[in-house]
């Protein structure tokens, strides 16, 4: 199993190397209607990159998923059912991962948006989703989208590491309580220095940004 080196405690996403294991539910289907060649060269193109993956050489991997990804047709519902979850929502989670290793964190939530977009029940799915949002700073979001695999880990078939990810949710939701007591401090700032005088526009201005900006975790800082 690969793990990818984080700068937070919180550990990586699932790996890249069989991401789709033997526990996972495969629904292959009958090729009659389509052209089996071009899902091959997709799936092969996945598993490619898998390897640079493996071997470190993510920006080789990247480009190998992207590969795969123009092969796709253009409408999620059009996508090839080999797999549940599609294998459009496998490329976006995987190269998710990779940009969360580079920590090009804005590629990264876009990617694992994706992947929850097309396949929203998936665990691994939302799992990488919520990493992401940790990573960048959405606590709050982060949090919702791990009780969302929680909800999912005993009705679905998965190749999480539930005592991992359960390590993972409490630390998020420690961080959340950490903040939303930091929303609280600003609010009452706020309210004792209204109460002294009239607060100008400016003044409510800069204590809306602070008050939002209190509910955010700085990205790839906190441990």
């Amino acid at each position: 199993m690969m793990h990818i080196k984080k700068k937070l405690k919180l550990q990586p996403s699932s790996v890249f190397k069989d991401d789709i294991n033997e526990n996972t539910n495969l629904e292959l289907i009958d090729c009659e209607n389509l052209d089996c060649t071009l899902q091959e060269d997709i799936t092969d193109l996945k598993d490619k990159g898998c390897v640079f993956a493996e071997a470190g050489e993510l920006r080789k991997a990247l480009n190998s998923w992207h590969n795969a990804q123009q092969l796709l047709p253009h409408s999620p519902n059009e996508t090839f059912p080999i797999l549940n979850p599609t294998l459009r929502s496998i490329l976006h989670e995987l190269k998710a991962q990779a940009y969360l290793e580079l920590d090009m964190l804005i590629q990264a939530i876009h990617e694992a948006r994706s992947a929850v977009s097309d396949s929203p029940q998936w665990p691994e799915g939302l799992l990488t989703l919520g990493r992401c949002q940790r990573e960048i700073g959405e606590i709050a979001l982060s949090v919702l989208s791990y009780q969302s695999v929680v909800d999912l880990l005993g009705s679905s078939v998965h190749s999480i590491n539930v005592e991992e990810v359960m390590s993972e949710f409490s630390e998020v939701k420690a961080l959340a309580n950490e903040l939303n007591h930091r929303r609280e401090i600003q609010l009452e700032h706020f309210s004792r220095m209204a109460s002294q005088h009239p607060v100008s526009a400016a003044e409510l201005e800069v204590h809306t940004c602070k008050y939002h900006l209190a509910a955010r975790a700085k990205p790839s800082s906190l441990t």
